[in-house]
Parts: structure tokens; sequence; C-alpha cells
């Protein structure tokens, strides 16, 4: 693992004391996995989001396998595991967040692979061959104005798939790096980002590239906001692009360290948390600091998230905490569930709270007010 952070240190030209002020090589140990050919032993997890189509919340436990539950108050009842024989398609580790579109749930695998389950009983569609990518989804897909699946391998591969037959065509596009940052896509414009210090807007109907900036190694996922493309990147930077045609910067914000997390935007604020843990609140419009909070309680890779007036950040040592939204006071935490690390994006569900994955999948609800944390359902 030594050669691993050395390798990668020269490979995004971090300087040796930024890493330092970043609690050491927490990205990196948590990119390593990810890395082909890193090393033989290093076997992917997977920290995919969980999603909900109505009451059923599909959860990635374990990597290989899916778990949907009924999501009811503090309870959560079992639906379906997948694979629900040994003759179901083979699931790999997930990093990429599942896609429900109507009764179907999509679910892009680290080894190229995409398969589309019924939401009901979590049985493979009829009819659907599991199309295989030259390449691995780290990157989760997102959904074009036509109803296609956009997805983007980590070799820097744009594919399109046919949600109907599960046709995957050839590269649309092909951006100049590899790709674990998740897309974000504004009308028929591709927003993706690569550790290999490329943001590329590229002309989907064509694969045209729009335009280009090489300034920044990037591996957290985009955001849009206040016509803005939102960009956190291993520089210590976050900078807002325009979403025009030329995609001026706007806006860039220094820090001491990484940034990772996806960037939340909410009532012309934009709230960051970096890699540090130290959560930001900025214009929107000019990525100006409004306020900053005073404490942090380890390191961070998920999404804050936003409910009642409360940002809530979840640590990749497991804890949880609430910051009040208008001045960055804390208000709750730090919670520790005591079950592993949280590393995947929260979904906020429509009752107001907040539903956490672990890395040892346990599935957690948050009452936002109180700061209560639940167990749903943990791995035996």
């Amino acid at each position: 693992m030594f050669h691993v952070k050395h390798v990668l240190a020269r490979m995004f030209h971090v300087k040796h004391s930024g890493v330092a002020r970043g609690r050491g090589f927490f990205a990196i140990l948590l990119l390593a996995p990810i890395l082909a050919g890193c090393a033989a032993r290093a076997v992917p997890d997977g920290w995919a989001a969980p999603v909900a189509s109505g009451d059923i919340v599909v959860v990635h436990t374990e990597s290989g396998a899916l778990e949907a539950f009924r999501v009811q108050g503090s309870s959560a009842t079992s639906v379906w595991r997948y694979p629900l024989s040994d003759t179901d398609p083979e699931l790999k580790a997930v990093y990429a967040t599942p896609l429900v579109m109507g009764d179907r749930v999509y679910v892009a695998d680290y080894e190229g692979s995409v398969l589309a389950l019924n939401v009901a009983d979590g049985r493979p569609v009829a009819d659907w061959v599991p199309p295989k990518a030259d390449g691995r989804f780290v990157a989760s897909p997102v959904v074009d104005p036509n109803g296609r699946m956009i997805l983007v391998t980590d070799n820097g591969d744009v594919l399109t798939l046919d949600l109907a037959t599960g046709a995957l065509s050839t590269p649309v596009a092909r951006l100049d790096g590899r790709v674990w940052s998740s897309p974000v896509l504004s009308g028929e414009t591709l927003y993706v980002a690569s550790v290999d210090r490329r943001v590329e807007a590229i002309s989907i109907p064509d694969g045209a590239v729009r335009w280009e900036d090489t300034d920044s190694p990037v591996a957290g996922d985009l955001a849009l906001g206040a016509g803005s493309l939102l960009v956190g990147g291993f520089d210590q930077r976050v900078r807002a692009f325009d979403l025009g045609a030329s995609g001026d910067e706007r806006w860039a914000f220094d820090s001491n360290t990484w940034f990772w997390a996806r960037p939340l935007v909410a009532d012309g604020t934009v709230y960051v948390v970096d890699v540090d843990g130290i959560l930001f609140a900025l214009d929107a419009d000019t990525g100006a600091e409004q306020w900053r909070s005073s404490e942090t309680f380890g390191e961070v890779r998920a999404e804050p998230a936003l409910v009642g007036g409360l940002i809530l950040v979840a640590s990749r040592e497991g804890t949880i905490a609430a910051y009040d939204a208008s001045s960055g006071a804390l208000r709750w935490g730090p919670v520790d569930p005591e079950q592993g690390q949280l590393l995947a994006n929260p979904l906020v569900l429509d009752s107001g709270e907040v539903l956490y994955v672990s890395n040892e999948g346990s599935l957690l609800r948050v009452e936002p007010t109180s700061g209560n944390v639940t167990v749903l359902f943990e791995r035996s």
C-alpha cells in the first residue's frame, strides 16, 4: 500500500503538507481498491447509495448482493434479496448509485455489467441480457432527455444504454482520463470529470467537446446549481463553471485539504465538506464564504444532507452530526451507531428522515431534529 500512496501522490501532484493537513492519505486509501491492477488482494466492496421506489428502499448490503426493504417508521421489512437463485446473473461490487425508473431498478457494477431488476420482487427483467462494457463502472449513471441511460466507464468511455432492451452503444465520446466522479446532465450536455485533471462538457447528440478544463484532479461527484457546474477537487478547491458555451470559471474557493463529497446546493448557498470534515457554506453566485463549522468529527466522503434547516454530515468513522444551515452551529452529535464506516451518499425520504448505509451493510434511519438513530437492518 505504501507504493500505491506515493504513486497516487505523484499522479495528483499533491503537496505533502496539504496531504498532512488532510489527516494523511484517507482519500488515497479509499481510492486504492478501485485502481485497476493496484493489488491482487484489493477486493472492492462498493459504497453505493440507497435508492427508493415508493416505500421500498433498495440497498447494496455487501459485494454481490442487493436487498430491498419496505421502510415504515422505525422498522424495515425485507422484501427481497438479490441474487434470488444461483442462476441469476452475477452481481459484483457496486459503487454507482442504482437507478430507479418506473417499476425497474438498474444496477451498474464494478465489472462493467448492467442488471435490470423488477423493484417489486427483485427478479431479473425478462429477456434482458446484462450488457458488458469494456471498462468498470464507478460513476453513477444519468438519464438523457430521450430516456436513455448514460454511463461513463472508469477508462473514460461515454456510453448510452436503451432502457427497454439493454442494448449498449459503442462509445459516443471518450474522456482522456480515469473517471470515478459521477457526471451530471443539463439539457443535452454531459459534464464529466476525471482524476487526471480534466473536466469536460460533452454534447450527447454528437460527442463533441464543448469546453474543457485541465487544472484539477477530481474523484468526487459533480453537482449543478445557480447556473453553474460545481466541482470539488484534489487541488484543495471547489470551483464553479458557467454552464454556458464557454464554461468560464465563475469562482473558486480554497481550503487546506481535498474535496471529495458532492456539493449540496440550496436557496442560493453551496454547502461543501472537505476531507477533514469541515463544513463550509458558500454564496452560490460568488463563492464567498458565509460560515464554516468549528467542530469536526472525522474524515468525510458522503454528501451532506439538508433537512428542516439542518445539515447532516456523516464521517468515515461512522459518526453523524447536524449543523444549523444558517450559522454552522453544531445542533447535535456526533452520534456513533457503531455500524461501520459511512461512505455512501445518504437518501432523504419524503418523510424528512435520512437513511444511511454503512460499509458493513447496515441500514440506518436518522431523525434529523432529535438526532435519534435507528438501526433498521444489520447484516449478520
